[in-house]
């Protein structure tokens, strides 16, 4: 709460003044806030441009391979095998940009408090749970492919996931008794989280991908061409969600300032006091 003390000769200009103040104070704070939304939406309008042409550099790719060596179709074996291996790579793209942002949010409010938490992911406790919960969230993520947010299996893996990042806060708290913050270690959890559900999706993309090494050339080098195009749709698809969300925010930003109460005229003079 910031409050605003004027004194002046005249009462109604004092009133003014620090009126003024108030208005002045909210509409900067608007400013800086709809500042970091316009430069936050113009990265994304960048990265989407790079992602968009390497989309269309894929497409062509693939379309003058499957030209070239006749092929459009392959075996169901075969495909399934590659199918598998583009979706734990899209997946894993995904999941690097959650690590990426996680990461971001927790450093940005490390700084606003002018401290860093150090999290020792050696500590048995802490690197059980990080597994438990990239295991919960790979489990997560297949089932809401196949059924609704209400689904049992679907609420049950979610209460799951709610009680190890409980767990999780609270091993990393421990570390470091001093950080008392709540958001800097529910973004703390997350972040451990996320890097651990990208290395586990990196560990299993790695075992998948050396089985793919016994099929025929000339298939995996097409189905090579595919997964590019495939994870190069699915970055374009989230960038361009992310490119009109930013957008959105832009326009309807009002800021996080707000006048509780503009000045009144005060009942009798301030000074001198004559009591």
């Amino acid at each position: 709460i910031v409050i605003i003390n004027v004194s002046n000769k005249d009462p109604k200009l004092a009133q003014l003044i620090a009126d003024y103040g108030a208005e002045q104070f909210k509409e900067r704070s608007r400013n800086f806030d709809s500042a970091k939304m316009r430069s936050a939406k113009e990265l994304i309008e960048e990265q989407l441009y790079i992602v968009e042409k390497d989309l269309k550099n894929a497409e062509d790719r693939l379309q003058n391979f499957q030209k070239k060596e006749g092929l459009i179709d392959v075996d169901s074996v075969v495909k399934a095998k590659v199918e598998k291996v583009i979706e734990l790579e899209a997946t894993k793209s995904l999941a690097e940009v959650e690590k990426d942002v996680a990461e971001a949010k927790m450093k940005e409010v490390q700084s606003g408090l002018g401290g860093a938490l150090r999290i020792d992911e050696k500590d048995p406790l802490v690197a059980q749970l990080q597994g438990q919960l990239a295991q919960l969230e790979i489990e997560l993520a297949g089932l809401k492919e196949k059924w609704a947010d209400d689904y049992p299996d679907v609420l049950n893996t979610k209460a799951k996931i709610a009680e190890t990042k409980k767990k999780l806060s609270e091993a990393i708290a421990s570390q470091s008794s001093n950080i008392k913050n709540q958001a800097l270690l529910d973004h703390a959890v997350n972040y451990t989280g996320a890097e651990a559900k990208n290395a586990e999706l990196t560990a299993m993309f790695n075992e998948e991908t050396e089985k793919l090494k016994t099929l025929p050339g000339k298939i995996v080098e097409m189905k090579r061409l595919m997964r590019e195009v495939d994870v190069a749709e699915t970055k374009y698809k989230s960038l361009l969600q992310k490119s009109q969300e930013a957008k959105l925010q832009e326009t309807t930003q009002q800021g996080n300032v707000e006048v509780a109460a503009y000045a009144m005229l005060p009942g009798g003079p301030y000074t001198p006091n004559m009591n």
